[in-house]
């Protein structure tokens, strides 16, 4: 099998008339036809000349590939970064979600926590007041007591005077009726 002169790909006579790899011309100088000198160095120089790009482009498309693989791991990570990113995205929403129905439960209790506060201040209110109502009646009932306790006191004070008066006068009676008995009994007598 016969080779490119450039690039070196195999290839089979009589079938390519350019090189399927490179493009050079496949097709060889008939060896009946006699080529002048200067044509063959021209020739020479376009083959060494065309080997020289063929090489060179052969180290850019290395480099290109290189490159080209460098970006493939490059995007190979920034796809695994984005993933990465897209899950922790996603953990995120479901703890904001998350965080925000606690919110809610918490502002319900809230709601429900303020109105037993208000529920609970106002039977305090109501507790004050009875207590104040409660206070006033036990100091009113307070004086009435000493009250009367003064009326009882003044009351014994006048029952004393009274049975004191009783017994003088039931004493004086009695002295009197003694008298009067005896005085009867001696104008009898």
């Amino acid at each position: 099998m016969a080779q490119c002169a450039v690039c070196k790909t195999e290839y089979l006579e009589g079938q390519a008339k350019y090189c399927s790899t490179c493009g050079w011309a496949l097709i060889p100088y008939p060896l009946t036809f006699e080529i002048p000198e200067a044509f063959l160095e021209k020739q020479q120089a376009n083959l060494v000349w065309a080997k020289q790009m063929w090489a060179r482009s052969q180290f850019q498309l290395k480099q290109v590939q290189s490159q080209l693989e460098q970006l493939d791991r490059q995007s190979a990570q920034l796809q695994s970064h984005l993933v990465e990113t897209q899950l922790q995205r996603e953990e995120t929403d479901r703890q904001r979600i998350q965080l925000q129905s606690q919110v809610q439960q918490l502002n319900q209790e809230k709601v429900q926590s303020q109105s037993i506060i208000s529920q609970i201040q106002s039977e305090l209110e109501i507790s004050h007041k009875n207590c104040f109502q409660t206070q006033s009646e036990l100091k009113e009932a307070n004086q009435q007591r000493s009250q009367l306790q003064s009326d009882l006191s003044q009351l014994q004070s006048q029952l004393e005077l009274c049975n004191s008066n009783a017994l003088k006068i039931h004493s004086s009676r009695t002295f009197n009726n003694r008298k009067n008995t005896t005085s009867i009994r001696i104008k009898r007598s």
